[in-house]
C-alpha cells in the first residue's frame, strides 16, 4: 500500500484517547476489488462518521458503530479477495429487491434466529464486487428492522485506504517483526470502558501482544515497579498485566519471542506505562 513500517508506526500512534472519527466520504457504487491479503495497517472497510471501533488482519477487517452502547451496536466485515467468502445464501435468507438492494447489487437480508448463538443478530449481505460479500451484523436486543439495516450498509465506506490509528504508541521491536492484527473498541458514556485497544506483531520465530484498555481493574497485591500488577512467567511465555493510572497494559511475548526482545515484556510494558497519563 505504500506505507513503511516507520511510517505506519507513527500513524498508530497518532490517535488521542477521545476516539477515532472516521472520515466523511461518499461511499463509491463500484468499489475496487479488496487484495487478496489485506495489509493490517490499513483500513479497507469501515461506516461513514463517527465509529466506535475496527479490527484488522491479513484475511478480514471489521468496523464498529454503537446503536446505544457498546452492547448494541453494528458489525460490517469483509474477507479479503484471497480467502474463502461467505455464503452467498441459504436458509432464511431473503433476497430483497428494488430500493432496498445496496448500490443496485444483489442483497439478501436474514432476521434474527435464536435457535443458535451464531444467529442471534439480524445480518444483510451484499455482493459489492463479482463474487465477493460484505456482512452486516446487528443487534437483534433492538429488534432492527430490515429498513434500519438497509440504511446502515448505505454508510458502509469499502475501498478506502484509511490508515489504522490506535490510542497508544506500540513499543519499537527489532527488525523482523510486522503487524499482524489490531483492534479497537470505544465507549465515550462516563463510567463505562472507555477504549480496549490492542495490537498483535508476528516474528518468523515467535509473537507479541500488547493492549491498553478500561477493565475492571488488577486485584492483586503485587505489584511492578510500583504498579498493581500480576504476571504470569513460564516456559511458554513471558506476560504483564499491570494497572497505570487509569487504564490496564499488558504485554505478552511467546516463548520464540523471550529471547528475541531486549528486555522482554516488562520493557514493552515500562514503554506503554510511560503513557498511561496521556491516555486517560
Amino acid at each position: 500500500m505504500g506505507v513503511d513500517r516507520r511510517t505506519a508506526l507513527g500513524i498508530l500512534g497518532a490517535a488521542v484517547a477521545g476516539g477515532v472519527v472516521g472520515v466523511a466520504t461518499v461511499p463509491d457504487r463500484r468499489p475496487p476489488r479488496p487484495p487478496a491479503a489485506f495489509d493490517p495497517r490499513i483500513r479497507w472497510i469501515g461506516f461513514t462518521g463517527t465509529e466506535s471501533g475496527f479490527s484488522t488482519s491479513s484475511t478480514h477487517q471489521e468496523a464498529f458503530v454503537n446503536e446505544k452502547d457498546r452492547y448494541h451496536y453494528w458489525t460490517v466485515s469483509a474477507t479479503a479477495s484471497g480467502q474463502d467468502q461467505p455464503p452467498a445464501s441459504g436458509n432464511h435468507w431473503t433476497e430483497l429487491t428494488g430500493r432496498q438492494r445496496i448500490r443496485g447489487v444483489p442483497t439478501f437480508w436474514h432476521p434474527a434466529d435464536r435457535s443458535t448463538y451464531e444467529a442471534r443478530n439480524v445480518r444483510l449481505r451484499w455482493e459489492y464486487a463479482a463474487g465477493l460479500w460484505a456482512v452486516l451484523t446487528g443487534p437483534e436486543m433492538l429488534s432492527p428492522t430490515v429498513d434500519t439495516a438497509v440504511q446502515r450498509a448505505h454508510a458502509v465506506r469499502l475501498g478506502t485506504a484509511q490508515p489504522i490509528r490506535l490510542p497508544f504508541r506500540p513499543p519499537a521491536l527489532p527488525d523482523g517483526f510486522e503487524l499482524t492484527s489490531a483492534y479497537l473498541r470505544q465507549d465515550r458514556r462516563p463510567r463505562h470502558l472507555r477504549f480496549y485497544a490492542s495490537a498483535e506483531f508476528a516474528h518468523p520465530e515467535g509473537l507479541v501482544h500488547v493492549s491498553v484498555g478500561h477493565p475492571d481493574g488488577v486485584s492483586s497485591p503485587r505489584t511492578v515497579e510500583g504498579y498493581p500488577s500480576r504476571m504470569i512467567g513460564n516456559d511458554l511465555q513471558d506476560l504483564v498485566i499491570a494497572q497505570a493510572g487509569d487504564v490496564i497494559v499488558t504485554a505478552l511475548l511467546d516463548v520464540g519471542a523471550k529471547n528475541l526482545v531486549p528486555g522482554g515484556a516488562l520493557a514493552l510494558f515500562r514503554t506503554l506505562a510511560r503513557q498511561a497519563t496521556a491516555l486517560v
